[in-house]
């Protein structure tokens, strides 16, 4: 994550924690008052001005997505909703932010909790400006999102969901499957967006490697053209497999995540009535089959999915690895596998030669962050984010190590 990137998130959160102190103590209270100072902080950290935009529970800085790891997402969706009470989809911040203008913020924070209106877009506030965005509402209380803003807030709230699953003792097969289907609608609907924001989040975490186990087979599956139900399933897998074995740095041996596995699938009781489903019976058999040795479909595309996430944070270093970091490990390792060598060639036509996230070097010089893939049959001229400037090159660009 960039400086700004952070900065960003930081006053993100502490707008979160005002906002949540004048919920609990109320907007007059001395704690309320004392926790604006942090957020001045934070305001004053992001080199303001400060303007953060908060469209269909995302959270954006100048029209630019802030990264939100597992945790800090909720806290930009519950933001959006108060504000949208408030009338506002936006918030301007100046360093001289006085304490009546955050006073008068607090009161809409307290009211909006309530389920009241306190409209206070185009008041005239003291470094403080709330607007409403007009492209953005339709109607009384629709959101016109554009559909890589809907994939970026599906993707958020399936990491959300995520950290539930982590070593869990009894499988949670329901908020695994709602997940599932986030990021099954996040990738059908725009998955240069997904990758996007997979590669800005918090490489390192737990939640996003487990995360990008299951859409790498995911998407890995789409592109080959496999059935949507194995896609699914192996999909269900990998997400299992990574919430079992991956850990704060590296991840346990696959077998020894295979056998949590097995155990954690096993020991969620089903219900006598319904009895198991055809999704549930197949996840299960697919990994009794992995613990047992027996040949899977697929299983090389699930184990490629647990090498990448587990190396992405290595033990033995203190930094993590972009998807394109991994992708050039793994293809310079020449491993003797047919099997496993086909799969990780379909991975990275899926994810793109010069996938969003790289940092590229234009022929011009110019630095920039890749935000979409290239055109077909011309992967060298990706769509670049320049500063505040998105450029389609005209010349082939170099890519760069990391990623922004």
């Amino acid at each position: 994550m960039t400086d700004t990137a952070t900065a960003a998130a930081l006053a993100v959160d502490a707008l979160y924690g005002f906002a949540r102190t004048a919920i609990a103590f109320g907007d007059g209270h001395p704690s309320t008052q004392r926790s604006g100072s942090p957020l001045r902080d934070a305001i004053n950290g992001a080199k303001p001005p400060l303007t953060l935009q908060f469209v269909d529970g995302c959270v954006f800085r100048d029209k630019v997505l802030v990264p939100a790891t597992a945790a800090t997402f909720k806290r930009g969706a519950d933001l959006g909703r108060w504000l949208r009470r408030a009338g506002a989809e936006e918030l301007s911040f100046e360093a001289g932010v006085t304490d009546a203008s955050l006073s008068r913020l607090a009161t809409c924070f307290v009211k909006a909790a309530r389920g009241e209106r306190d409209l206070i877009a185009d008041e005239r506030l003291e470094g403080l400006r709330a607007r409403r965005i007009p492209h953005v509402v339709r109607g009384e209380d629709v959101e016109d999102v554009a559909a890589d803003v809907f994939a970026a807030a599906q993707l958020g709230i399936a990491i959300e969901g995520v950290r539930g699953l982590i070593h869990a003792e009894a499988w949670p097969w329901r908020a695994a499957l709602g997940s599932l289907r986030r990021l099954d609608r996040a990738v059908k609907l725009h998955p240069r967006a997904v990758m996007r924001v997979l590669e800005l989040a918090d490489l390192g975490s737990v939640t996003r490697r487990v995360t990008g186990c299951a859409v790498l087979v995911h998407m890995t599956l789409g592109a080959a053209g496999v059935s949507t139900v194995s896609r699914r399933v192996l999909s269900h897998v990998a997400l299992c497999l990574g919430a079992q074995g991956m850990t704060a740095r590296g991840a346990l041996p696959l077998s020894e995540a295979v056998e949590r596995a097995v155990t954690a699938v096993l020991a969620e009781p089903i219900d006598p009535e319904k009895g198991p489903d055809p999704h549930r019976a197949q996840v299960v058999a697919t990994l009794v089959s992995l613990a047992s040795g027996h040949p899977v479909p697929g299983e090389a595309l699930v184990r490629l999915g647990y090498d990448i996430e587990a190396g992405r944070s290595p033990e033995d270093v203190d930094f993590d690895h972009s998807t394109l970091d991994r992708f050039a490990e793994l293809l310079r390792a020449k491993a003797s596998e047919p099997e496993r060598d086909k799969w990780l060639r379909i991975a990275i036509h899926a994810f793109g030669v010069v996938p969003p996230g790289a940092r590229v070097r234009l022929a011009d010089g110019r630095v920039g962050v890749v935000l979409d893939a290239g055109l077909p049959g011309d992967p060298m001229r990706p769509l670049v984010l320049v500063g505040t400037e998105t450029v389609r090159p005209t010349e082939p660009v170099r890519l760069l190590p990391g990623v922004a």
